[in-house]
């Protein structure tokens, strides 16, 4: 060891022995040190050969060469020389790089580790949000054409690697089901298991040049028996039937930009918040049945009643409109209430057994403190709470009794907050 070299100030960030006398060092600088005899061999300066300098987060030997994981999920192989038959390499330069290649299934996400199985016919990538990917190293193209595309198939599914920006609860079957507009993905959890059970991805792996602004996902909505989902994108409505290892088409609505979707209590009709409409279709034949103008910004929740006789929409401008069915839907046109002071976040339904007893309370605030008011049927206003603390940014009912129900609402302060017997 008394004959190591002096390498410098490198941010040594993992290393492996790529034979008995070959040893392998990455940095966070994304370079790769090889030291043979611990002798340095070969420096590699730009090891992912990209404009975009990546740090290296783990790398892999195998038979032929290496593979190394970045911080930002790109991939890429390096393999011996002599096995290259494509580029003749320099005298003094032991690897060659083949490619670097970015899938959907690990963008923005670390990798922490890799490994090839015993036959070197697979490489798999573990990622820091739990997400483990398989690729076949036969589909990288060594000595083939670089036109074909890198597919990884994810064999674990864990987490969104983005925000959550939509949520939604079966009735009928212990399931959840989440999206992400940031990863563009759909995901199945099981309440029971505490599982992700199913995954879509709204990016083809082919698709390896995806722009921020094409993403295309969303909004999503499950079904109350468990077994429909419908998801929002930007260029149509995609029904889905849930199977027990997949999502199958159903039917598709050619609507664009439908960014909030709801199934009713009973999952007959199915509320779309369309740019600036509210459309209702049949659930199961897709029939539009209202699309009605909405002179708001943006909505913010839309909820059904208990007999699916009133659909209430909130916005945040302060709008409150109703719709309501007896053999038809319509918009009440006295149901309308307006305060553009107000940022409305939630109107869930209380006491509603029918629609002449329903009450309908509407949540949010004025940009310093909490707003809360109860309606009937009749817009008259029952009762008002105001926090001075934060303000709502969603809520929902509890019903302890038949005559006992609670508010429980999420604060912009991160605080949840009750408001008892309403």
């Amino acid at each position: 060891m008394s004959n190591f070299p002096a390498m410098g100030n490198h941010n040594i960030t993992d290393h492996c022995w790529m034979d008995k006398e070959r040893l392998a060092g990455c940095t966070s600088e994304g370079e790769i040190i090889i030291l043979e005899d611990f002798q340095q061999k070969q420096i590699i300066e730009n090891a992912f050969m990209s404009e975009e300098i990546f740090s290296i987060s783990c790398i892999q030997p195998y038979n032929k060469g290496f593979f190394i994981g970045s911080n930002e999920g790109t991939m890429a192989l390096w393999v011996k020389s002599e096995e290259n038959n494509q580029t003749a390499s320099k005298e003094d330069q032991i690897y060659d790089f083949i490619r670097c290649w970015s899938p959907v299934a690990t963008k923005d996400t670390k990798i922490i580790s890799m490994n090839v199985n015993s036959s070197e016919d697979y490489v798999a990538a573990a990622c820091l949000n739990n997400n483990i990917g398989l690729v076949n190293i036969k589909s990288i193209g060594l000595n083939e054409s670089m036109s074909r595309d890198v597919k990884v198939d994810l064999v674990c599914q864990g987490f969104h690697s983005g925000p959550i920006s939509c949520i939604d609860i079966a009735v009928q079957r212990p399931m959840i089901v989440t999206c992400s507009q940031e990863d563009s993905t759909i995901r199945i959890w099981n309440y029971f298991t505490n599982k992700c059970e199913l995954r879509r991805e709204y990016f083809g792996q082919n698709e390896m040049m995806v722009v921020e602004s094409s993403k295309p996902l969303l909004t999503v909505a499950i079904h109350p028996s468990g077994y429909y989902l419908a998801a929002g994108c930007k260029d149509k409505i995609r029904i889905y039937h849930i199977l027990h290892d997949n999502f199958r088409i159903f039917k598709n609505i050619d609507v664009k930009h439908c960014y909030k979707i709801k199934f009713s209590n009973g999952g007959h009709f199915m509320a779309c918040v369309v740019q600036k409409s509210i459309c209702i279709y049949k659930s199961y034949t897709c029939e539009r049945v209202l699309c009605s103008p909405i002179s708001s910004a943006h909505v913010t929740d839309l909820r059904f009643s208990k007999e699916d006789t009133c659909l209430c929409i909130v916005t945040m401008d302060g709008l409150m409109e109703r719709y309501e069915y007896n053999t038809e839907w319509k918009k009440l046109n006295d149901g309308a209430i307006s305060n553009k002071m107000l940022d409305l976040r939630a109107c869930p339904f209380v006491n509603n057994d029918s629609k002449d007893q329903y009450k309908v309370v509407i949540a949010g605030g004025d940009g310093t403190k909490s707003n809360i008011k109860v309606f009937n049927n009749k817009n008259d206003v029952l009762q008002n709470y105001y926090g001075a603390e934060s303000k709502v940014t969603s809520g929902d009912v509890v019903n302890i009794r038949n005559d006992i129900v609670n508010l429980i609402t999420g604060t912009d302060s991160g605080f949840i907050k009750g408001i008892f017997n309403i």
